[in-house]
């Protein structure tokens, strides 16, 4: 017979396994897909793959910026619910998307302009310039569509709520493994776009995330409402204390990436063609 004590350490530890296996789930499914869609890019040749290899460590790095937007909104979500403040904690989850959305926009702009020089810094050929604008020029003007899912599901997930978020992984991944294939090689009534087919894929898939993340936000956890001018600096504030740091120690793995690709760029196309394959399987194991 369990004593009080060893009930709630039970409960405890049923709860974090119940947090924890949706997170990891859809985690992997996420890593599996993003596997499939470099075996269809390294279909398309070594210089293909290797162009979207040089995208890694910047793209990466992007992301890093709503990650750590994600954890200061999860913990200040996280907070106002525990003090039952509903209506504030739908407010900083508006607030918290807006600022990811803005952040990550002119990260994507100052992008936009520097994809020579910056994948030049990095070591790229020549000859993958034209193949990395391809895919960079698309990833870039969409990219903002990956936020709102992204940071969304933090504010889910500070709710006590891991399934949903993972559910929604699974269907973009899903998405994004479907229509590479169509949109790469262009079967059936599909145009055959190379990399930059690969990169709309994603696009998609991301546009599928943010109705579904967008719908469990606003119609199930009325966990969104309209920015309150008033408040939205020292809610950004608030945010930015938190994320900041974990969006800069998140960056390590980008930084370092992006000096390994320079260094393996020296050894020719096919070293950082078989990095980036190796990279993504990887992150799947």
């Amino acid at each position: 017979m369990k004593d009080k004590h060893g009930l709630l350490s039970g409960s405890i530890d049923q709860t974090l396994k119940n947090m924890t296996i949706p997170m990891v789930f859809g985690l992997v499914a996420i890593l599996a897909f993003n596997l499939v869609d470099t075996f269809f890019i390294s279909l398309l040749g070594t210089d293909a793959l290797a162009a979207v290899s040089f995208t890694f460590p910047i793209t990466f790095a992007v992301n890093c910026i709503t990650m750590g937007i994600g954890v200061g909104l999860s913990t200040g979500v996280a907070r106002l619910l525990g003090q039952n403040a509903q209506r504030d904690a739908a407010r900083v989850s508006g607030h918290g998307l807006i600022l990811a959305v803005l952040l990550v926009v002119v990260a994507s702009m100052i992008g936009l302009a520097t994809i020579d020089p910056l994948f030049r810094m990095l070591g790229a050929h020549e000859r993958l310039l034209p193949l990395i604008h391809e895919y960079m020029s698309v990833w870039y003007l969409t990219i903002p569509l990956l936020v709102i899912p992204m940071a969304g599901n933090s504010a889910i997930r500070a709710t006590g709520d891991t399934k949903t978020p993972a559910k929604i992984m699974v269907l973009a991944g899903f998405i994004n493994g479907l229509l590479d294939p169509l949109l790469i090689f262009g079967l059936g009534p599909f145009p055959e776009l190379g990399v930059k087919g690969a990169a709309i894929a994603s696009a998609i898939s991301w546009a599928g995330a943010l109705v579904g993340s967008l719908y469990v936000l606003i119609k199930r956890d009325k966990l969104l409402a309209w920015p309150s001018p008033r408040t939205i600096w020292q809610d950004w504030k608030d945010i930015l204390s938190i994320g900041t740091p974990a969006a800069m120690s998140n960056a390590l793995n980008p930084i370092s990436g992006a000096i390994l690709m320079a260094l393996l760029a020296s050894q020719g196309t096919a070293a950082v063609a078989a990095y980036g394959a190796a990279q993504r399987l990887s992150h799947c194991c």
